[in-house]
């Protein structure tokens, strides 16, 4: 277990400009990709740039053709700090034309110098200037591990005045077994973009030779969580280190979420449990977790369409839906059973 304290203690920390040395390889990328985010990018970049560290690291920003004033920030930033600050500029959104982030970071990946690379969108932002040395120490010294996590502070948009914790559940800082870890996902979102920090070498891999299951699955951060999953270890600092921005403008939440009709949430739930089901075979069928979880979302799917019959034909999805709850089970197999006799 790191020695957070002692990590904390090092006098020769300095913010990521001063520490900045030329003559030393770049330790961590910091990727940011930002879309119209005029009101938010500046806090970003400022969390990133505050970070104390004493290794070099460089933050690599791709800007989806913003058309409000992001790109003006953008440029102000890089021209302030030019040996720190690399922004790529598109001329066209990429978003629109692939529908997946690990595309547009695919692109850029060959732009990172980083043996790390830490990831936050423009819209959010870090809270801890010790993120970045407590996440390298953490992957350094446990080789077993290539991922790291931590707590992330979730700003509710819709709900301003409620301000919840991410993961929810009490745990020390420390190793999370594969198994766990990938059971943690399957079981809910426990872990947001904003705090992912990973080896390059391995992220590289899966963006450049994508398994089948990351190019099914509607969510790009889930797709990397059980990626790293499958790898390996994970690496866990239980401190809260950054904020996420819930349901600002353009982002998934509100796109596929809140704007999106039922047919549209009932489809994205069919992509979603057909992913996981082939992710399983590429983890070896190693996490039974996965076929829980994707008959979850396919019993969703069935009583949002009011398919009951379909839903109780399907032996496995029985099960679930049983372990749910007998009482809630029962009352569905009655209605089903009325409704078709």
């Amino acid at each position: 277990m790191i020695n957070i304290d002692e990590i904390i203690k090092n006098k020769n920390l300095k913010p990521i400009a001063e520490a900045f040395n030329p003559s030393k390889e770049v330790m961590v990328s910091v990727f940011c990709l930002t879309y119209n985010q005029e009101k938010y990018i500046k806090e970003a970049l400022d969390s990133f740039l505050n970070q104390l560290v004493d290794f070099n690291v460089e933050i690599v920003v791709h800007d989806d053709a913003s058309t409000d004033n992001t790109q003006n920030i953008l440029k102000e930033y890089s021209k302030k700090y030019p040996n720190v600050v690399k922004v790529f500029f598109e001329k066209d959104n990429q978003y629109s034309k692939v529908g997946d982030t690990i595309e547009i970071e695919r692109i850029h990946i060959k732009n990172t110098k980083g043996k790390y690379i830490a990831s936050c969108e423009g819209d959010d932002y870090w809270t801890d200037p010790y993120k970045l040395v407590l996440q390298v120490n953490a992957l350094e010294n446990n080789s077993n591990c290539y991922f790291s996590t931590h707590r992330v502070t979730i700003n509710n948009l819709l709900e301003p005045d409620k301000i919840d914790i991410l993961p929810n559940f009490k745990r020390k800082t420390g190793i999370i077994h594969q198994k766990e870890f990938v059971d943690m996902v399957n079981n809910d979102y426990p872990f947001q973009t904003s705090c992912y920090f990973m080896k390059k070498e391995f992220y590289e891999k899966f963006l450049l030779d994508r398994p089948l299951y990351s190019q099914i699955i509607p969510t790009s951060d889930e797709a990397v969580m059980y990626y790293f999953g499958n790898l390996g270890d994970v690496y866990f600092i239980d401190r809260v280190m950054s904020c996420w921005r819930k349901f600002t403008e353009n982002s998934w939440n509100v796109t596929n979420l809140i704007n999106a009709d039922s047919n549209a949430q009932n489809e994205r739930r069919r992509k979603f449990a057909k992913g996981i089901i082939e992710y399983y075979r590429y983890s070896g069928e190693r996490f039974p977790s996965c076929t829980e979880r994707a008959n979850r979302l396919m019993i969703d799917t069935y009583l949002s369409e009011g398919n009951l019959k379909g839903l109780f034909e399907n032996k496995s999805m029985r099960k679930t839906l049983k372990r749910q709850g007998r009482i809630r089970y029962y009352k569905l197999r009655i209605k089903m059973i009325l409704k078709h006799c």
